[in-house]
């Protein structure tokens, strides 16, 4: 057989994978960036984030995961920004003591979806100092995570995710946004620069 060949053809099956698969495909080939069904794709240019728990340091540092990783940061998603002004209202509370969750975890989001669509029109983060274990939060990054929820984005499983944004933290440091973090946010939001669910460009004609 001949080698050359066969690694010829092995290359262009990989580049027709990426090429000519459906986005859906290509995000369901990450286990660790996946779709939250229950939130429908959303129409907004702002979260406005704001809280009197938390400093504007930590709000603007957690936005920074999203705005410095994503090229499509307030283009085809949402921007993020703290204060008042227009924008979908994003209240973040941070309370002082051990997680009273169930779970027992860092974080909580409550979104407020409307119909049709389930689209998202304001939310509340909780956030904790502490597990209900005792481990210490890292309260920046649990609100970065908790925003991957907004943007459209599930919990990735723990076991194999450790460090992504969507995963489990590292002890002692901090998660990251990667590309298919960034293009499932993409899908599930539209903004006034992109054209809504379902409209075609404009055609060109002659005249």
């Amino acid at each position: 057989m001949n080698t050359g060949s066969a690694h010829f053809q092995l290359v262009r099956a990989v580049l027709s994978l990426f090429l000519f698969a459906p986005p859906s495909t290509l995000l369901a080939a990450d286990p660790c960036s996946g779709i939250q069904q229950s939130q429908g794709v959303s129409a907004s240019d702002t979260f406005k984030v704001s809280s009197t728990t938390l400093s504007t340091t930590d709000l603007n540092a957690a936005i920074g995961y999203w705005s410095g990783a994503c090229g499509g940061y307030g283009d085809t998603f949402p921007s993020m920004r703290v204060g008042s002004g227009t924008g979908v209202p994003i209240t973040v509370i941070y309370i002082d003591s051990p997680s009273t969750l169930a779970s027992g975890s860092c974080g909580r989001t409550t979104p407020t979806l409307v119909l049709p669509g389930s689209t998202l029109q304001s939310a509340e983060i909780k956030i904790w100092s502490k597990q209900a274990n005792g481990v210490v939060c890292n309260r920046v990054d649990t609100l970065a995570h908790e925003l991957g929820h907004l943007l459209g984005l599930k919990d990735a499983p723990t076991s194999t995710c450790q460090g992504r944004i969507m995963g489990e933290r590292p002890n002692n440091g901090t998660r990251s946004v990667s590309a298919s973090d960034c293009r499932i946010a993409d899908e599930r939001w539209r903004t006034t620069s992109e054209h809504s669910p379902g409209e075609r460009p404009p055609r060109c004609r002659d005249h």
